[in-house]
Order: C-alpha cells, then sequence, then structure tokens
C-alpha cells in the first residue's frame, strides 16, 4: 500500500514540527510549506520534504499544493502572536484569512481531481473569548460579555453575576457548542479561517477537523515577539533575563494548558480517525498564571516570589491585548471520538520543557 501524502503548512514551527515527527513516526510521505518566519528548519528531520514558502504568495504557494498533491492537509500555518493582532490587525488577517484563502483555492483542483480527502486544522480557544462560568450563589451558568476598562481600572478582574449581582464567578468548562464571540483580532481571524474551511469542506465533501488548540507549550516553543506565550515568556525571563515572571492582573486569571506532544498526538489521530465536518476543544490542566509563574520558578529551582502587576495588560501602555479572564476546556467530545486524552499533565510537562531550556537558552 502506497504512504499517504501529508502537506503540514507551518510544519518547521512549534506544533507544526512536533506533528510532523508524529506523521513520520506512523509511515506518512510528509510534506511542509514553512516561510520560517517562526519556524526552523532544523526543527525538521532531513527525510521530509521543505518549501520555504509563505501562504501570501498565491502563485507560489499554489504551484507547490499542486506538485505535492497531497491526500491529506495539515493547515497550521498562521500568525501565531494574539498579542500583537490588536496593534497590527492587517498583518493578522492576511496570514490567517488571506493565507487560508490561498489554501482554499489552491485546494479546489485536488477535489476536483478527487485527490484531497481531508484537511486537519489548527482553530483556537481565543474564538471562544470569556469561557463559560458558573456563580456559586445562585447557580446561573452563562458566557459573561467582556469585562468594562473602567472595572479593571478599579482593579475588579472578576466577572459579577447579571442576575443575583454576586461578584467572582467561577469558570466552568466550555464545550465545542458554545458561543464562539473573540476579544481579540487574532481570536476574530481564526474563527474566519475555521468558517472558510469547514464551509470547504461541506461544500467540496471532503472531511475537515477543526481542533480548537488551548494553551500550548513544551520543547521549541519560542518567546520571541510574543505577548501571550505565557510558558516561553516565564523561561525566557527567568533563564536569560534574570528576571521574575511579570504576572498580569492579580495573577488568578486561568487558562487550559496542554503540552504539545499531546496537541500533535491530537493532529495525528484526527488524520488518522476524524470523519466528517467536526470541531473538538484540545486542552488538559486549568491553571492559573500565578501558579504556572511559581511552578515554572520550580522547576528551575529559582527562589523569589514573581512580579504581580495589578493592572491589566490592555492598561499598560506598551501592550494592546484585552486578555479574558478565564477559559476552560471541556474534552468530553474529543475523547469519545478520536479517543484522545492528554497524557502529559501540568508538573511533568513543564519539567520536560525545563530541562530543554536549559540546553536551548537561545531559542526561548
Amino acid at each position: 500500500m502506497a504512504q499517504k501524502k501529508v502537506l503540514v503548512t507551518g510544519g518547521a514551527g512549534f506544533i507544526g514540527s512536533h506533528t510532523v515527527d508524529k506523521l513520520l513516526d506512523h509511515g506518512y510521505d510528509v510534506y511542509v510549506v514553512d516561510d520560517l518566519s517562526t519556524g526552523r528548519r532544523d526543527n525538521l528531520s532531513d527525510v521530509v520534504k521543505f518549501y520555504e514558502t509563505d501562504i501570501r504568495d498565491k502563485t507560489a504557494f499554489s504551484a507547490i499544493v499542486n506538485i505535492i498533491s497531497p491526500s491529506i492537509i495539515v493547515h497550521l500555518a498562521a500568525s501565531v502572536n494574539p498579542g500583537r493582532s490588536a496593534k497590527d490587525p492587517v498583518s493578522d488577517a492576511k496570514i490567517n484569512i488571506e493565507g487560508t484563502l490561498n489554501l482554499y483555492s489552491a485546494m479546489i483542483p485536488l477535489v476536483e481531481k478527487n485527490i484531497l480527502k481531508k484537511i486537519v486544522f489548527a482553530s483556537t480557544q481565543a474564538s471562544y473569548g470569556e469561557g463559560m462560568h458558573k456563580c456559586p450563589n445562585c447557580c446561573m451558568v452563562l458566557k459573561p460579555d467582556f469585562r468594562k476598562p473602567e472595572d479593571l481600572l478599579n482593579k475588579k478582574f472578576e466577572h459579577t453575576c447579571p442576575n443575583c449581582q454576586c461578584y467572582h464567578l467561577l469558570p466552568v468548562p466550555t464545550a465545542e457548542c458554545c458561543l464562539q464571540d473573540p476579544s481579540m483580532p487574532y481570536g476574530v481571524s481564526k474563527l474566519a479561517e475555521e468558517k472558510y474551511l469547514l464551509s470547504f469542506a461541506q461544500q467540496f465533501a471532503i472531511d475537515a477537523i477543526a481542533l480548537r488548540y488551548f494553551n500550548v507549550y513544551g520543547p521549541r516553543q519560542s518567546s520571541q515577539g510574543m505577548e501571550t506565550a505565557v510558558n516561553a515568556i516565564f523561561f525566557n525571563q527567568l533563564l536569560n533575563k534574570n528576571q521574575m515572571p511579570l504576572v498580569f492582573e492579580d495573577g488568578l486569571q486561568t487558562r487550559d494548558f496542554v503540552y504539545v506532544d499531546d496537541v500533535a498526538r491530537a493532529n495525528l489521530l484526527a488524520v488518522e480517525c476524524g470523519q466528517g465536518i467536526k470541531k473538538y476543544n484540545v486542552g488538559c490542566d486549568s491553571a492559573s498564571i500565578l501558579e504556572i509563574a511559581k511552578l515554572t520558578m520550580n522547576v528551575l529551582r529559582k527562589s523569589g516570589n514573581p512580579n504581580i502587576t495589578h493592572t491589566p495588560r490592555a492598561l499598560i501602555s506598551s501592550k494592546g491585548t484585552m486578555d479574558t479572564r478565564h477559559c476552560q476546556a471541556y474534552l468530553n467530545l474529543i475523547k469519545k471520538e478520536l479517543n484522545w486524552l492528554p497524557k502529559i499533565h501540568l508538573e511533568e510537562g513543564l519539567q520536560l520543557t525545563a530541562e530543554w531550556a536549559l540546553q536551548n537558552k537561545n531559542r526561548l
């Protein structure tokens, strides 16, 4: 039986290169397109067929897709800086929307020739905006509106129940059917990407699997130019800058953190088992940003205390990101349909990341 050709866009990047490793281990014939703006050629095995091309270059990109003629595409090329998107939404949209539309156009001849059977692609928890919450007083479950700047200025960071006015709603897992209401341009552009590719699959009768990654961390992640890759940022501050982790607000905002090898395995399962047109959350452990800062210090054996600003990122002049307060992943659907659950939990994942970071400080 011939090997299945898989094209991975963004395959030299953080998540992409781990995904390529999994595909190679399972016998796939892997091709990578990456402009190396954030990826690295040395992340990839020499057996990978590599094309250094920008997906925004429609002519060059379409020609490469036609030459490869893959039966499966894993689309991971993207603008990967949510913070920067608030200050430069045009560049963000050109990569995430225009680049995806170039892929859309390039895929049409492949489905018309009955070559392309499936697309798996990276969506994001940022498309949800705020996650689901529950009031501890009246038990109302809701998706709260964005926090108001005047409340943030007054250090009122948590949400208030609109029913009983109880302050400090509690986060609960956010399911795939939840309303997508992104709070920053990155989430808007990734949501548009998701809608375009699911629409393509519907129109041309192929399988399409959208994987909504939560906060991915692990080896090969860089903090350079990033404002929201909190794990890599903390490692860089501690190892290269001799600084304590900088924590915005009161540090009690929570995220769902998932180790990169588990994400790559989810991508592999989507390639091998995903059928129809589906959307799945990919998460693992919920933790506050302050907890992450302290755990990172622990695995690096650093003493001291994180620097808590008590000020939102968006209200610091050099920043432009309006952060959500809480968003946690509901994982029952991906467990049921793809038989996926994370294997590497937070403390082990941070220890593995620390081992890599200590040997690769220049890559943080």
